[in-house]
Order: C-alpha cells, then structure tokens, then sequence
C-alpha cells in the first residue's frame, strides 16, 4: 500500500512539473483586456498597456532610504529572475 501511495505522489509530481504556466496571458474583461497570471516587461509593453506603463516607468523614482531599510530585513531571501 505504501509502495502505492509514493507511486502516485510521483505521478503526480512529474504530471505537475510539466505543465507550465502561460506569460503575458491576456482575456477580455468588461470593455477591455487584462493581463492574467505572470507577467514580465514584454506583456506590458503591449497595447492596451503599453501607454499607462510607460509613462509611469518613466516618472517612478525609487525611494532609497526605503530600499536601505529593506536591505537588512532581506540578506537572506534570494530573488529568482
């Protein structure tokens, strides 16, 4: 029975590992279009969003004394791009 159980946690596993997710999917929402799920630059650099994310890309200015402080509640979280 136990031989079983593992079998299908394997199963299941690898069935899990294969599927990946979709990027920069988009649906129909309303009268427009919106982004699902993961996203990168690419999927925002295109219509409709292409003009609000630009333009707030432009204009966004960092806020330093917030990113020192994160800077020691984060030395131990490794970030994946």
């Amino acid at each position: 029975m136990k031989k079983i159980g593992v079998a299908f946690l394997l199963i299941l596993f690898v069935l899990s590992c294969g599927k990946k997710q979709e990027l920069n999917k988009t649906e129909p929402y309303n009268d427009t279009i919106i982004l699902i799920g993961p996203s990168n630059e690419t999927g925002f650099n295109q219509d409709p969003f292409q003009e609000w994310y630009n333009e707030n890309y432009e204009f966004y200015k960092v806020d330093l004394a917030l990113v020192d402080d994160l800077k020691s509640l984060t030395k131990d979280v490794e970030i994946k791009t």
